[in-house]
């Protein structure tokens, strides 16, 4: 088997796993629950709930998972992932199906989603002018908006509500965190936030948010993703390069990862990838050593999706192309062999940068996650709605 720059199985996580099952299995059953897990960055949070989304969707009665990303450039925003996330969900919903799901909070999820409104307007549902809120009502009128709409599509199927790194959430949505913990809710609602303590000062505010949640009269349950054991990374090491380590490899990863598997799958590219290379510097280092051995096309679209912090459509990618080229002092690296044959969204040069990013694992297609590499061709066939990002934060910030 080739070897690959991440594990198509998740390695380690069997207890957070087990935890997992029970409280979805009580929202199935009507009883709503809610977690809080946290982990340092690069521990695998993300991963854990990509795998329990995948065998959501293997039930029965499969789950409506919600999840929404906090972003540190959106942090101002309010609600910023909860208005994204809900949005792309009810663009899905029938309009016949809307009055049902938006009641009376139709005025409140339209100042959250702008989209909404002549969707909603269609049905009667807004008033001729806007209801003049007074503003220490407004936080709650909101929240409560947002609990109907969740607690009524918990009425046809369960509904997992993922709020993703809390740490770089706006104060909506922290609030919005606090208010699901607190608040007693029945029906089929399943709530999961997660934060990376390490990126918490004491002064950070979801602190504040933390020590409400736990002052709830039934405070979340708290998983603490931890570092993977040496065993642990014997697997992952083995399901990443086809074959078991040997004592020496698996002494070297351990050492230098110390558990995290982000600096595992790092170092074991850097293995491959960097002959005689030194493997003692940190994370960045070995990312930016990494890169260097990458063409000019590669960095350059690796340039361009590092400063968005968040995925981008392939159009929104080749709009920030052109843009940083009308604004660069010199063009942008084309390829000095041969000139590549376009097709797609992208130019020919981009496209190829792309799938250079994606088949050494600097990038990640959303939709298209664990479908491994993606050739030039494979490129210029990705879906206008397929999002592209770099695939691990700490990897964007190097």
């Amino acid at each position: 088997m080739a070897a690959r720059f991440t594990s198509a199985r998740l390695v380690g996580r069997e207890r957070e796993l087990a935890h997992l099952a029970i409280a979805l299995e009580a929202t199935a059953e009507g009883r709503s629950t809610t977690l809080l897990i946290a982990g340092a960055g690069g521990v695998g949070i993300s991963r854990l709930l990509a795998e329990t989304r995948q065998r959501l969707a293997g039930l029965p009665e499969p789950f409506e998972v919600i999840r929404c990303r906090a972003r540190a450039g959106r942090s101002g925003d309010p609600y910023a992932p909860v208005s994204l996330a809900l949005a792309r969900l009810l663009d899905r919903i029938p309009d016949a199906d809307l009055p049902g799901l938006v009641e009376t909070g139709a005025e409140e999820l339209v100042r959250l989603m702008p989209g909404l409104q002549a969707r909603l307007s269609a049905h009667g549902l807004l008033p001729a002018r806007r209801t003049t809120i007074a503003p220490e009502r407004r936080q709650t009128r909101m929240l409560e908006a947002i609990l109907g709409l969740l607690t009524r599509l918990g009425e046809h199927r369960p509904v997992l509500l993922a709020l993703e790194d809390l740490h770089d959430a706006d104060a909506g949505t922290r609030a919005l965190a606090a208010f699901l913990a607190r608040v007693s809710r029945p029906g089929r609602l399943c709530v999961i936030a997660t934060y990376q303590p390490d990126e918490l000062t004491r002064r950070h505010p979801l602190q504040d948010t933390l020590t409400a949640m736990a002052d709830a009269a039934r405070p979340p349950e708290r998983l603490q993703l931890e570092p993977l054991r040496r065993d642990e990374l014997a697997r992952l090491i083995e399901a990443i390069e086809g074959e078991r380590p040997s004592a020496s490899v698996l002494l070297l990863v351990s050492e230098r990862s110390r558990g995290n598997p982000l600096v595992a799958e790092e170092l074991l590219a850097a293995r491959r990838e960097l002959a005689g290379g030194s493997l003692t510097g940190s994370l960045d280092e070995l990312v930016v050593a990494r890169l260097a051995a990458r063409s000019t096309e590669c960095r350059r679209v690796l340039r361009l999706l590092a400063p968005a912090g968040e995925p981008l459509t392939l159009e929104q990618l080749a709009t920030a192309s052109l843009a940083f080229e009308r604004e660069a002092d010199r063009p942008a690296p084309r390829s000095s062999s041969s000139p590549r044959r376009g097709g797609g969204i992208l130019e020919a040069d981009l496209g190829h940068g792309l799938a250079e990013a994606l088949e050494h694992g600097f990038a990640h297609v959303e939709a298209l996650d664990g479908a491994g590499p993606i050739d030039d061709a494979g490129v210029a066939a990705l879906p206008a709605e397929a999002m592209v990002g770099i695939r691990h934060e700490l990897i964007s910030r190097s």
